[in-house]
C-alpha cells in the first residue's frame, strides 16, 4: 500500500469546478458536481487515503491584480493558502489563463512569469511542505478556445494567438525553479461551449492525466 499524501491544488475556476454550460455570467456560477470535477478525479485515481484539497476561485490570477477583481491575485493568497492547508507533500498550480485578459495586456511571456512568481512564493514557504522539501507540479492550461457566442470573447478579444505560445515558456519556468511541469493542452481541451472551462469528459482525462504525473513524482522519485 502506497503511503498517504496530502495535495493542495490551487487554481482558478477549472479547479473550482466552473460549468461552461452555465447560464449566466453573473454570480452565482453553476458548478459541476463534485465527483465530476478533475480534482476529485485525481483523488479517485490516487486511492489509498491521499488527500487532495482544491482550492479553486473564479477569476483567480497568477499575479495580475486590478479594480475590478481586487481579490483574485493567486501571488498574494499562496503563503495564506499553504498554511492553512499544509503541512502538504504536493502542490499543484494551475493558473495563467486569467491572466490573458485584454485588460492586462500580457503577452505568453508575461503570463508564465507572473505564475514563475507564485512558484517562487510557494518555495519559499518551506514550513508548509511536509519535511520542508516544497514538490511543486506546475501544469499549464490549455489554450483559449472561444467561440463565437462565448460571453468570455468580450474580456479574452484578441488573447487566443498568446494562449498558444504559452507552454514553452512555461516549461522554462519550471526548469527555472526545478519543479515538474505538465503541459494540460497535451491531453485536454476547453469546452466548445465558452472556450474557457471544461466539460465533464476534460475534467476525467485532466484528473486521470494528473494522477499518472502524481505518482510519479510522490511515488517514484521522478520529475
Amino acid at each position: 500500500m502506497k503511503e498517504s499524501k496530502t495535495i493542495l491544488v490551487f487554481g482558478d475556476s477549472n479547479t473550482w469546478g466552473y460549468n461552461p454550460f452555465n447560464k449566466s455570467p453573473f454570480l452565482p456560477f453553476d458548478r459541476w458536481e463534485e465527483e465530476v470535477r478533475w480534482t476529485s478525479v485525481l483523488r479517485r485515481e490516487l486511492g489509498n487515503g491521499c488527500r487532495v484539497i482544491a482550492d479553486g476561485l473564479c477569476g483567480r490570477t497568477a499575479s495580475a491584480r486590478d479594480d475590478i477583481d481586487d481579490y483574485t491575485c493567486g501571488r498574494d493568497q499562496i503563503v495564506p493558502a499553504l498554511r492553512v492547508h499544509g503541512p502538504v507533500d504536493l502542490l499543484i498550480l494551475m493558473l495563467g489563463s486569467n491572466d490573458l485578459k485584454a485588460r492586462y495586456g500580457y503577452t505568453a511571456y508575461d503570463v508564465a512569469n507572473s505564475v514563475g512568481m507564485v512558484v517562487e512564493r510557494a518555495l519559499q514557504t518551506r514550513d508548509a511542505f511536509t519535511g520542508g522539501e516544497g514538490k511543486i507540479l506546475l501544469i499549464c492550461p490549455p489554450p483559449l478556445a472561444l467561440p463565437p457566442r462565448s460571453f468570455f470573447r468580450f474580456e479574452f478579444e484578441g488573447r487566443e494567438e498568446a494562449s498558444h505560445r504559452m507552454a514553452p515558456f512555461f516549461e522554462l519556468i519550471a526548469e527555472k525553479y526545478g519543479v515538474s511541469y505538465l503541459n494540460a493542452g497535451d491531453y485536454v481541451r476547453f469546452s466548445d461551449a465558452d472556450g474557457l472551462h471544461f466539460d465533464a469528459e476534460n475534467h476525467r482525462l485532466l484528473g486521470e492525466t494528473a494522477a499518472k504525473k502524481v505518482k510519479e513524482i510522490l511515488w517514484e522519485g521522478k520529475r
